[in-house]
């Protein structure tokens, strides 16, 4: 081996172990804020972690060319005004946009709304919004990788070109700044597309396959091994691009992050849903960030 790749290797071991002892602290934190009822307190706690995090990490994953996308619509029919709606004294998009800045990361968090009151509110939280998006992009049966390619080419007009960019969703408001750290780190080491997945159980009898002329039989019989079955959640995602056109990945090669917290994958869609997150909060189950420093008045 020669005496670059043996410093290569170190280098990538070194981040990967600051990487989990960022990932320990904050598990650390989160339970000291659990028992602790002081918002004084916990907000000195997770500015204490903040430059712990720095400090540890900063070296290796700086935050020039790191962009966070928040795609947050304005048309929600289940629970109307939904991604500016109170949860825990906080606007529902105010929690995705702490975690993305407290993950430390990112030079630009960038809210892409068609909306002027959630433009408004996560400016208020500390996000940018430099432009709405076009209500064709931002309808029901919208796509949001149409929303993807629209805000990177907003931002390439104005001279702006994220290295690393990640898409993340307000109605998944328990997003910790671990995982955000996390899932990019993989696209900052290995160069590829990250993304978060959860752990399914299909139902294995009722699966099959064709056997013969008239016949089928299940694709898993009894005792045999069963594999492992995983499915894409929007929790958080995270991408590389080089020079190419907006909208298209300059690379294929795949890492997921399985999720197992079903704090963190509540996913807010229907007014039970928000009930539930709300409990989460009550019952000290999830660490509210503080605001952002100098946008602690919110406007709800």
């Amino acid at each position: 081996m020669s005496e670059r790749s043996a410093t290569d290797e170190s280098s990538v071991e070194m981040r990967i172990m600051h990487q989990r002892l960022c990932g320990v602290s904050f598990l650390i934190m989160s339970s000291l804020v659990k028992l602790n009822q002081d918002p004084a307190f916990n907000k000195l706690l997770f500015l204490a972690f903040k430059k712990f995090q720095d400090q540890k990490t900063g070296t290796f994953m700086n935050k020039a060319g790191k962009a966070a996308f928040i795609f947050a619509r304005g048309g929600s029919k289940g629970i109307p005004g939904k991604n500016v709606i109170d949860l825990g004294g906080v606007p529902l998009i105010g929690h995705t946009i702490r975690a993305a800045h407290y993950a430390g990361i990112f030079d630009r968090i960038i809210v892409s709304t068609d909306c002027h009151r959630i433009a408004e509110v996560a400016r208020s939280e500390g996000a940018e919004v430099p432009f709405i998006r076009p209500s064709e992009i931002a309808g029901d049966t919208a796509q949001i990788g149409d929303a993807v390619i629209h805000a990177l080419s907003a931002l390439r007009s104005t001279g702006y070109i994220p290295d690393i960019y990640t898409v993340l969703y307000p109605t998944s408001p328990f997003v910790s700044p671990g995982l955000i750290r996390d899932v990019v780190g993989r696209v900052h080491r290995e160069s590829c597309v990250s993304k978060t997945v959860r752990r399914i159980s299909p139902q294995q009898k009722r699966i099959f396959q064709r056997h013969g002329k008239n016949r089928i039989r299940p694709i898993y019989q009894r005792n045999a091994p069963v594999p492992e079955w995983y499915r894409p959640i929007g929790l958080c995602e995270a991408y590389r691009y080089g020079d190419r056109m907006a909208g298209v990945p300059a690379r294929r090669i795949f890492s997921f992050k399985v999720v197992r917290d079903p704090v963190q994958l509540h996913d807010i869609d229907t007014p039970e849903d928000l009930e539930k997150a709300r409990r989460i909060i009550t019952e000290n189950r999830f660490p509210c960030l503080p605001p952002i420093p100098g946008f602690e008045k919110r406007a709800l």
